[in-house]
């Protein structure tokens, strides 16, 4: 939950929705964590329950429509632009459907999170759904651990075991970065654009048509950082979809995101994500990508 709020959070919406559903503590705790880190930016946020959602049941067209119906009229109660995160992926894909049919542009009006990163739901939606990586390969190997621990005799930990989510795979769902400034919304267009071609931050002052001096200025009061580190922020996003979907060495992921080089896409990946992109794979695809990063 924190982290999709930190992730509404940097796109610059400062009005956000956790929509999730009864009976279910994931979806309570996932809220909470949403609304704790939105209060602590001072961000307006909201906690909402869908009546009678139950993701383990299809629904059937009657309940669908009614779902849509209930999603859109939750939505008219907001100002665009805001960010909805959905408990799981198929929530989150109820809220891009019912934009859809109402004519809410996503991500324009509503830019919408599911957690999961099912391809299923999010690599079938249309705009294709950004979601929070939850580790279940891991989840499976700390519990078969923890059975084991149990059946040799050993004491049972104090509290749930908790692990952190991978991060967020940011898809067109979320590909906005908003702001009221006409020259920061150029610049930011210009960076999305072409941060994989090199362009340095001459060329995104030109486009915005500001200054290099005001141009950062600009960045640094609305987002907190500066153009050269959202071109970086920009690589390292598409660098890690690479790591994960695809087994291209290391230099042709760097090539592809506009770094030279795998030594360099090792040390901006390190300063934005926190970990070697080496280890990034190994975490999100297993032994496999482990092998290979090392052959």
């Amino acid at each position: 939950g924190r982290m999709g709020a930190d992730h509404f959070l940097d796109l610059g919406l400062r009005t956000l929705v956790f929509l999730g559903f009864r009976g279910h503590r994931y979806s309570d705790e996932r809220a909470d964590g949403f609304l704790e880190r939105a209060r602590e930016a001072e961000a307006a946020a909201r906690h909402e329950d869908i009546p009678g959602f139950r993701p383990e049941v299809q629904s059937s067209s009657g309940v669908w429509n009614r779902e849509m119906a209930w999603i859109d009229q939750m939505l008219a109660e907001f100002p665009p632009p805001v960010g909805v995160m959905g408990a799981n992926d198929m929530l989150a894909r109820r809220v891009v459907e019912a934009c859809y049919e109402s004519g809410r542009p996503v991500p324009e009006e509503v830019a919408v999170l599911g957690v999961d990163d099912d391809p299923l739901h999010c690599l079938t939606c249309l705009p294709p759904l950004s979601s929070v990586r939850i580790p279940y390969e891991r989840i499976g190997e700390e519990a078969a651990a923890l059975l084991d621990l149990l059946m040799d005799g050993g004491a049972p930990p104090p509290g749930p075991l908790r692990i952190q989510p991978e991060g967020v795979s940011a898809r067109a769902s979320t590909d906005l970065i908003h702001s009221e400034d006409p020259a920061l919304r150029r610049a930011l267009a210009c960076i999305r654009a072409r941060f994989r071609d090199g362009g340095g931050v001459d060329e995104i002052a030109r486009a915005a048509g500001l200054s290099k001096r005001s141009l950062e200025r600009r960045f640094r009061e609305a987002l907190g950082r500066t153009p050269r580190q959202e071109v970086q922020r920009m690589r390292v996003a598409a660098a890690r979809d690479l790591l994960a979907a695809t087994d291209l060495p290391m230099a042709e992921v760097a090539d592809r995101v506009g770094l030279a080089s795998a030594e360099r896409l090792s040390v901006v990946f390190r300063r934005v994500a926190g970990l070697p992109p080496s280890a990034f794979r190994r975490q999100h695809r297993g032994a496999g990508g482990a092998a290979r990063d090392a052959g």
